[in-house]
């Protein structure tokens, strides 16, 4: 079973360079190339627990050799344009089966975001620092006829 599911893993790995090479690699190629993983450990730990650590190490090598081009890719994918669409058309999706109108403010009102301001709540805590700086010169005015401590040397 070890060499079999060794083998399986080689055979994901020189498909994976092999597409490389032909330039024909996509984040829904490494997305595949995960689950196949995933799935071939899972696979391992039913038919044989005991080889299950040392093909995880192997697959774990793998996912972490992947993982860098994958993200790369998935960045150099994105699309602006499809993903605001998407966010429009779950919006107005989110709009209809709810019947809120202003979703971004319902979402704002169940996280209680909505029920203090932030200005305000910087302008309270600039008071609150002016009060104590005036309280601290204050104090300093009472210890005039105070001489400091001498720290020995």
């Amino acid at each position: 079973v070890t060499r079999f599911v060794n083998h399986q893993v080689v055979e994901l790995a020189r498909d994976c360079l092999a597409k490389s090479q032909e330039k024909m690699i996509t984040s829904h190629y490494f997305y595949e190339m995960t689950e196949a993983l995933e799935q071939l450990l899972v696979e391992t730990q039913t038919k044989s627990p005991e080889a299950l650590s040392r093909i995880s190490m192997i697959v774990r090598k793998l996912l972490l050799i992947i993982s860098r081009p994958a993200r790369l890719l998935e960045c150099l994918e994105f699309n602006p344009e499809e993903y605001y669409r998407m966010l429009e058309e779950a919006d107005r999706e989110a709009r209809l089966v709810t019947g809120i109108k202003d979703v971004p403010s319902y979402i704002i009102s169940k996280l209680n975001l909505g029920q203090r301001d932030p200005l305000e709540e910087l302008q309270d805590g600039l008071r609150t620092l002016s009060t104590n700086s005036s309280t601290s010169t204050e104090a300093s005015d009472d210890c005039k006829g105070f001489r400091p401590i001498q720290q020995p040397t």
